[in-house]
């Protein structure tokens, strides 16, 4: 589901802390300890924004090892990009990596020895269906890779990672929705 960007903004500002919302039990001694608070969006944007700086330009939701986890693609004030991803339920964020424009861009073209065109055949072997999207990403180690966005005959899309060295597929997780655009 693509959306604008101006529901992202609206999202992390309507969000409040969670807590418990429920009528509090007249006998507040036998009444159980209440769940700890809920993570909003806010949460989130808040731990990358402490990370990078910057204007969110897109948001991703996708699952990764059974954890929901947000992408946020995050232009700097000087004009670096970043995907920086953030776990849902803790606020933590798990990986940052910086974007590049192209392929032909350092210091991705200095790591590539698979092309784009292998690579994007490598990530449909895997996941038959379109490409709707790619990104080139420069990992936390230093390493390059393609991220595709494949969408499936079944509607739904996979985030796949293709190391742009190897030609292995690092990483393929379900995306459930992209607000805002590259």
């Amino acid at each position: 589901m693509r959306a604008s960007l101006s529901v992202l903004l609206l999202l992390a500002a309507c969000s409040s802390p969670g807590g418990n919302t429920a009528t509090p039990a007249a006998d507040t001694a036998a009444a159980p300890a209440p769940a700890p608070a809920a993570l909003t969006l806010r949460d989130c944007v808040t731990s990358v924004q402490a990370a990078h700086a910057g204007a969110i330009v897109k948001l991703e939701g996708k699952t990764e090892q059974g954890k929901a986890i947000y992408e946020f693609d995050v232009r700097s004030p000087d004009g670096t990009q970043w995907d920086i991803e953030c776990e849902a339920l803790t606020g933590t964020v798990t990986e940052v990596e910086q974007e590049v424009n192209a392929a032909t861009d350092e210091p991705f073209k200095a790591k590539v020895k698979v092309t784009e065109a292998d690579a994007r055949k490598t990530a449909l072997a895997a996941h038959p269906g379109e490409i709707t999207e790619v990104e080139y990403e420069i990992e936390p180690d230093g390493a390059a890779s393609y991220e595709f966005d494949v969408k499936l005959a079944d509607g739904s899309e996979m985030k796949v990672e293709v190391d742009a060295t190897s030609g292995a597929i690092v990483e393929a997780n379900p995306e459930h929705y992209q607000i805002g655009v590259e």
